[in-house]
């Protein structure tokens, strides 16, 4: 980065290589560089790379987007028992903390009313929470000001793996730390990541057969996790962005997003990594095992198979088949963020999908708790500022759900 602080004569883009040159800058930087704005008089000269770099550093980037060199960010909400409003009003956010004491749910709300994201935290104490935080971190930088979808997915999808090498970067840095600090071990990160596929492997065997003792390397990540290493920590999310008619939503595990109509008619725009709905709504044995689940099978023939869904049908298979979320293996939330996506058999850890939306339509991502039938029965009957509405679901989730540790809805009106 150079501020050049004799460049005031100079207009902002001719002449700049003729000063570069005057000041002696080799001819490959003279050809990257770029006059990217002017700035109390002096004009501000950085090559992509840098920006980049810069990019990444929490202070540098919100000077960068202050100058107007990069899109703003999104907002990150660590939410309290707080309903909290964007300046515009037409979203708002609320968490209610319902089994546990400490926050491990985050939400984002992209800038200019684009949508947002609800990321929800697991791995038991603080191992959520920072999970959530860390990939929160990550996907607040997605530049929702783009507005070709296929460089817009592909910021996207960019920020995910970012999210999800956080998340996993944290848990190896403090097993390497761990490791040496008790029994003055070295290792590298390579081993480190090692460990971890060998505990994840073994984590999935031991559900099958808990008497299956673990090998060396599964061994010393169970060690690790005994000394306070959150090796189980992970999130899942959903998020929804805006591009002109369209809704780009992508998503993992549990979090759910419904689009509401303006009749009030709610689709279900994402699709539970699970393996109860891999089994059924996915296609596997899917006739045989929604009637099996107490789905007509002349309305399962009728109904489309890939999101969005007409919820209605989704909450029925839900309650039919006693699905609830679990944290075990076999029944368990399938897809996450975090550690378990080191195996190279599983390349991709996340889905999207793209809806057509209008104005008036409302965006509502919802984690734990949110996923009940009374709830969206409610939610059709809700009217009004997007903060009442998150207020009137708030008071009712309480009395209609119990045993769930964090709740958080989030709801745009576009």
């Amino acid at each position: 980065m150079l501020i050049v602080t004799d460049a005031a004569i100079l207009p902002i883009r001719p002449q700049v290589r003729q000063y570069l040159e005057q000041k002696g800058f080799p001819n490959t930087r003279r050809n990257r560089a770029i006059v990217a704005r002017r700035f109390k008089g002096n004009a501000l000269i950085a090559t992509p790379k840098m920006l980049r770099l810069l990019a990444g550093e929490t202070y540098a980037r919100l000077a960068l987007q202050r100058l107007g060199l990069l899109a703003p960010a999104g907002t990150i909400i660590m939410a309290d028992e707080k309903i909290a409003e964007s300046a515009s009003k037409t979203s708002a956010v609320s968490t209610a903390i319902m089994g546990r004491k400490e926050q491990q749910d985050a939400t984002i709300v992209f800038p200019n009313d684009k949508g947002g994201a609800v990321i929800d935290g697991m791995g038991g104490h603080s191992g959520g929470a920072i999970a959530a935080r860390l990939a929160a971190q990550e996907l607040a930088k997605i530049d929702t000001s783009i507005n070709r979808e296929t460089r817009l997915r592909k910021n996207i999808e960019k920020a995910i793996k970012a999210a999800n090498q956080a998340i996993i970067d944290y848990i190896i840095e403090h097993a390497i730390e761990v490791l040496y600090r008790e029994q003055g071990t070295i290792i590298t990160k390579k081993d480190a990541c090692k460990f971890l596929v060998a505990y994840n492997k073994f984590r999935e065997a031991v559900a099958l057969d808990p008497d299956l003792e673990p090998n060396e390397e599964a061994g010393m990540m169970l060690f690790l996790k005994q000394k306070g290493v959150p090796v189980d920590m992970g999130c899942c999310f959903a998020l929804g962005i805006r591009l002109d008619n369209k809704l780009i939503t992508y998503w993992n595990g549990d979090v759910r997003g419904y689009l509401k109509g303006s009749t009030s008619t709610i689709q279900l725009i994402t699709l539970d990594h699970n393996f109860v709905v891999n089994s059924v709504w996915r296609g596997q044995n899917s006739a045989r095992t929604a009637t099996s689940w107490g789905i007509d099978e002349g309305e399962w023939e009728q109904r489309q198979t890939t999101p969005p869904f007409e919820a209605d049908l989704f909450i029925q298979f839900a309650h039919t088949s006693g699905f609830t979320r679990m944290k075990t293996i076999g029944d368990s939330i399938s897809t996450l963020l975090g550690p378990y996506n080191l195996r190279s058999e599983e390349p991709r850890f996340f889905e999207s999908a793209e809806t057509e939306i209008e104005n008036g339509d409302t965006f509502i991502l919802a984690s734990d708790g949110y996923d009940k039938a009374d709830i969206l029965n409610r939610l059709m009957l809700l009217s009004g500022s997007a903060k009442d509405q998150v207020e009137a679901l708030r008071q009712e989730l309480p009395t209609q759900v119990q045993g769930h540790d964090n709740s958080t809805v989030y709801l745009q009106q576009f």
